[in-house]
């Protein structure tokens, strides 16, 4: 468990977090936000980096994980070797790192120099290395940021994992991301809280506001119907709408997702 209370950073008169109170429990804490909304700041106060006023209760919990949002360092070492430094780094005797590395789908990888691995790669010897030594805390700042589908999956499995026995944190701006592992969900916007709520909570909460609006591309071209995404289909076009206050004609309900839900409370429609 994190407690965190009343946190507020400044940089010079510019309040970028505002008075945030947020209780993170085991399991995986999803943030999103757009940029500037605050989430590399969140995760910089937290690893103790960034000064700030109010508090924050690692409740006693010593050992934090942490995957920056650029990890890219140590290239002249082989996978292996950068797993034994930071293990040296960390007090930790290394004895796991072989495991950590097969189980993060490195082990073809282990003798490769850190600067020749891909992007991918890197990310998931940025997980192996926070996860080492087992802490009960770990923060990943963008896992999956400009990676390849297939690597965004297998990354997201290994956090999934992660988060069975331990207060997962994890920052993204892809919705569907966090969609398919979160159990809470922070919604960040100008370094305030937007939603703060389990899953399934806030999903809950957009029954009856989500719908999809089938129309030909004469009346797509008249609408007036605000939206959030449309989808082409030859001659036809799908829309899709957000709102507690429209019910769109020909509208039919659709089961809400993440993307509904940030894009509801913080506000970010499409027109």
């Amino acid at each position: 468990m994190i407690e965190i209370r009343n946190l507020t950073k400044y940089f010079k008169k510019k309040k970028v977090l505002d008075n945030l109170s947020i209780e993170i429990p085991i399991g995986i804490t999803g943030v999103l936000g757009p940029n500037g909304a605050g989430k590399t700041t969140l995760f910089r106060c937290l690893i103790g980096t960034e000064k700030y006023s109010g508090n924050i209760d690692f409740q006693g919990e010593k050992k934090v994980g942490y995957l920056p949002q650029d990890f890219d360092c140590y290239h002249e070492l082989t996978v292996k070797e950068a797993m034994d430094y930071i293990s040296a780094l960390k007090g930790d005797d290394g004895a796991e790192n072989d495991r950590l590395i097969e189980e993060t789908g490195l082990l073809s990888e282990k003798d490769k120099k850190v600067k020749k691995l891909s992007g991918g790669m890197k990310r998931r010897l940025g997980i192996a290395q926070a996860i080492i030594g087992h802490p009960k805390i770990v923060l990943m700042d963008e896992p999956t940021a400009g990676l390849d589908p297939e690597s965004r999956f297998h990354i997201r499995n290994l956090i999934s994992s992660i988060g069975t026995d331990a207060s997962v944190v994890v920052s993204s701006h892809i919705a569907s991301d966090l969609d398919a592992i979160a159990d809470q969900m922070l919604f960040l916007d100008k370094g305030r809280i937007k939603y703060l709520g389990s899953r399934d909570k806030v999903l809950s909460s957009l029954e009856g506001k989500v719908f999809e609006v089938r129309m030909n591309r004469e009346d797509y071209k008249k609408t007036d119907i605000p939206f959030l995404s449309v989808r082409w289909d030859g001659e036809y076009v799908t829309l899709r709408v957000v709102s507690a206050d429209i019910v769109p004609k020909n509208g039919n309900p659709a089961a809400p997702n993440i993307e509904d839900a940030y894009y509801y409370y913080v506000g970010q429609r499409s027109v």
